[in-house]
């Protein structure tokens, strides 16, 4: 385990304790959300932390976990320089203990999906779900025996999950959490922090850090946030994700923001030679990797024309 990922488990152990306590302050949350935004590996540690406390919830009543809930709490009451020591001693008894109890590891097997610039990959699991994977995209899945999780680094997948009422399917990004049961969605990690686009059922996105539910979505709506702030709209969830069949349907973007959405489906980018370019509204279907027939077409639609590099990547000028 490198340095920086045992540090961030060193740490959620510490906060887990901290944010227990009922002696907590404002002035603690705050500092919480600092160190959760910290690093994406903080979330990440934070989150485990809090799933292998809960897993260890049906046995509550053992004497091995009573006494490490007993010193995970008794940590946060200890002065800020004791309470990383404290919580990772708190941390390796409660792991010390679910060994004993389950006899197995506390988190099924993980398999790392990756693809590059440019491509797109079709995962089909073992559940029979199916996952379409965007180009310069990581997934991370873990189908256990009662819950299926799936770890979206970044990048850009769509799901299509099947429905299995006793083991949930979870999408997690960060701290935030999608959970459904049966459904068709679609998340983005790049065009914003996060974008949830549902297509069919329902799916909840939650906060794990804090365990609130943020949005509860129906068909044809996304859970954009950016920069801080999340809202819910009406989508056409169809256009959206029809990335997956190799077509971006634009309604009246900007074609920099055109442009950055078709760059990432292809290793040829296509540029602007001036920003004020990228404000001129384009609307239509492109198709996915046909660099040729799409400078062809913005060069009939707009004052532009196109230079070829030796590289392949194409710059648009004003013509």
């Amino acid at each position: 385990m490198g340095s920086a990922a045992q540090t961030a488990e060193e740490e959620a152990a510490a906060w887990f304790a901290r944010m227990s306590s009922d002696k907590k302050s404002d002035a603690d949350a705050h500092e919480f959300d600092e160190w959760l935004a910290a690093n994406p590996e903080n979330a990440r540690a934070y989150a485990s932390f809090q799933r292998l406390w809960g897993d260890l919830g049906a046995f509550g009543e053992a004497p091995e976990i009573l006494a490490a809930q007993h010193e995970s709490l008794e940590a946060a009451r200890r002065s800020r320089r004791q309470w990383i020591a404290g919580g990772l001693t708190s941390a390796l008894a409660v792991a010390a203990a679910a060994a004993f109890f389950f006899l197995m590891p506390h988190e099924p097997a993980a398999t790392t999906y990756e693809t590059l610039a440019g491509q797109r990959s079709t995962i089909n699991l073992a559940d029979h779900s199916a996952i379409e994977l965007g180009p310069n995209s990581q997934l991370i899945v873990r189908l256990g025996a009662h819950e299926r999780v799936a770890e979206l680094v970044r990048g850009r997948a769509f799901f299509d999950i099947d429905h299995e009422a006793d083991r949930p399917f979870m999408v997690r990004h960060g701290r935030r959490e999608v959970r459904v049961l049966g459904t068709q969605f679609d998340v983005d990690t790049e065009e914003a922090d996060l974008a949830v686009i549902l297509v069919a059922g329902s799916v909840r996105i939650s906060d794990t850090a804090h365990g609130r539910t943020l949005a509860t979505l129906a068909p044809n709506y996304a859970y954009v946030e950016r920069n801080g702030l999340a809202q819910v709209a009406p989508v056409d969830a169809d256009n959206q994700s029809a990335w997956r069949f190799g077509r971006l349907v634009f309604d009246d973007v900007a074609l920099g923001d055109a442009l950055h959405q078709l760059n990432r489906f292809s290793p040829q980018p296509i540029k602007l030679s001036e920003s004020r370019l990228s404000m001129l509204r384009v609307s239509g279907t492109f198709h996915i990797g046909e660099i040729s027939t799409t400078v062809s077409a913005l060069e009939q639609s707009f004052p532009v024309r196109a230079q070829r590099a030796a590289d392949g990547s194409v710059t648009l000028y004003p013509r």
